[in-house]
């Protein structure tokens, strides 16, 4: 089990989804026409369950935030961690080295403080 000091474990998940990101850039891309589209910049979505349903914020330049910031969405006893892809781009492979980094990373984060 691992602790974040005071932070919750959705700080956790979201850091170790940039990483995830950072290290499978394949999976930011975008196809455009004919054209993959490589983003040098990171952009998560949380959903969030609300009392008027479903609500999915964009979180965006998610790369240049700390636990601090990310803190300011409350903290919750669970979360679920999903991947929707496009095929055309990504095989899954990619998908599932995206998704093993998440989990590396958010059961041991010292892989991500030591960027490792």
């Amino acid at each position: 089990m691992f602790h974040f000091l005071t932070t919750s474990i959705v700080s956790g998940i979201f850091q170790a989804a940039v990483s995830a990101l950072q290290h499978q850039p394949v999976v930011n891309a975008v196809i455009d026409g004919d054209d993959i589209i490589y983003r040098d910049y990171v952009d998560i979505s949380i959903a969030v369950g609300t009392p008027k349903g479903l609500v999915v914020p964009v979180i965006r330049n998610a790369d240049r935030m700390n636990f601090a910031d990310i803190e300011k969405v409350l903290p919750r006893p669970m979360m679920y961690v999903a991947l929707t892809y496009d095929h055309r781009l990504i095989d899954g492979r990619e998908a599932v080295f995206f998704l093993r980094r998440i989990k590396d990373v958010v059961e041991d984060p010292r892989r991500l403080l030591l960027d490792v």
